[in-house]
């Protein structure tokens, strides 16, 4: 027994004793090499890294690039790309002869402008000097029978950005975009970019600025227009003709934007100095929340919309000689179109295509439209319905005579 515990012993240290021979042996080589050689080492995986970036270089050599399809039809071009803006989209027709023609959007015109020939302030022509707001629309037939009928000058906001673009892109005409900037936090350069990208065009026509974040307005204003960002900058909630004249001496502003109706005059003056400064007046609020529009009466508060009553009658009293007069004008303006249309019955029955008589009515909401533009402002009333599109258009293509504005004027004194 004792002798088979020595061999085994013995058997176990040789085995140990050889293993340890070969790693002090790797050692002392690596020891020896890392000392005596450094530069030798280094110089050995150099080599291996110019073999693997030559290996690299030959493998894109032989592989051939694939060519660009701006067409996006192929796998390796555009497609995978992001959709690439609409100003640049007509690219796609100048490198694509020698195929399919792409079908193409029908190119888009201008609406019948009954104001062509007045004599703007400034070089912003807004089409027969009315306009209107989206804050409260609801959808896009709203839209389009404005614009189509010819009322294109469009007042929006950032808010309403991604509605009114996806509209533009279906109508036919062109719409006038008018952005107001309504986050007075907000960079007003940031405010700008972003909705132009959210509503998929390179530029506005004007961007409508609240007055007191104008710090530097010279460089912001030259900085807007030079780039492209828009065509014209205007001011919005002015108040005074002092503080609009200081502001015209820094820069050059193409509109002013206030509230001003039949109703609500206190602004007057304010249009009249815009005029002076060469300022298109917007006038925000035309039909003064529905006071301007002979609704809402003394002898009917609710204006037939149920028996909740908007405004108490010590408001609406005041207002009865006035929807008098809008009542007498509209009276008169129906007469003086009718007699119009009978003397050329003729052209307008081979124009209209119909043997129909005279049938335009002319509401107080109309006369009080056109009296705002009588004074040189242009109105931009919210509209909610197709119903109150229709008669805003049928505001388009008369105006009124400088008596009728007299007798609205005299009307309208005895309200203050």
């Amino acid at each position: 027994m004792r002798i088979i515990i020595v061999l085994s012993w013995c058997w176990y240290t040789s085995i140990v004793t050889c293993f340890l021979t070969k790693t002090n042996y790797k050692l002392r080589t690596h020891i020896k090499l890392s000392k005596e050689e450094p530069e030798a080492a280094i110089e050995n995986e150099l080599m291996k890294l110019r073999a693997k970036r030559e290996a690299i270089l030959n493998k894109k050599k032989k592989t051939p690039p694939k060519e660009l399809d701006i067409t996006g039809q192929s796998a390796g071009g555009l497609a995978s790309l992001p959709p690439r803006p609409k100003e640049f989209r007509k690219m796609e027709e100048k490198y694509s002869s020698n195929k399919k023609a792409a079908p193409t959007k029908p190119t888009k015109v201008s609406a019948k402008d009954y104001q062509i020939d007045y004599e703007d302030e400034n070089e912003l022509h807004i089409p027969n000097r009315i306009g209107f707001s989206t804050k409260n629309m609801p959808n896009f037939q709203v839209f389009e029978t404005l614009v189509n009928g010819g009322i294109s000058f469009v007042d929006t906001s950032e808010q309403n950005c991604a509605k009114v673009g996806s509209w533009s892109e279906r109508v036919p005409h062109f719409p006038l975009l008018a952005l107001q900037k309504k986050n007075r936090w907000s960079s007003t350069t940031k405010t700008l970019l972003q909705s132009c990208s959210i509503m998929e065009t390179s530029g506005i026509e004007l961007y409508q600025i609240p007055f007191p974040l104008l710090k530097n307005p010279y460089k912001e204003v030259t900085t807007w227009i030079n780039k492209g960002y828009c065509n014209h900058v205007g001011i919005q909630n002015i108040r005074s003709s002092r503080s609009l004249q200081s502001l015209t001496k820094k820069t050059t502003i193409s509109s002013a934007q206030f509230e001003f109706s039949l109703t609500q005059r206190r602004h007057l003056r304010l249009v009249q100095r815009c005029k002076q400064l060469g300022i298109i007046p917007i006038a925000r609020s035309p039909f003064d929340h529905g006071l301007a529009t002979g609704v809402y009466t003394a002898s009917n508060p609710s204006g037939g919309k149920g028996s909740k009553i908007k405004y108490p009658f010590k408001v609406l009293e005041p207002l009865i000689n006035l929807q008098d007069a809008q009542k007498k004008v509209a009276t008169k303006v129906y007469e003086r179109l009718e007699q119009t249309f009978l003397s050329e019955r003729e052209a307008r029955l081979q124009k209209f295509k119909s043997s129909n008589p005279f049938a335009k009515d002319i509401t107080s909401a109309q006369v009080a439209i056109n009296y705002v533009v009588a004074k040189g402002a242009v109105p931009i009333p919210s509209v909610r319905s197709v119903e109150e599109a229709q008669e805003l258009l049928g505001c388009l293509g008369w105006g009124l005579l400088p008596e009728e504005v007299a007798l609205l004027d005299d009307a309208a004194e005895q309200i203050f």
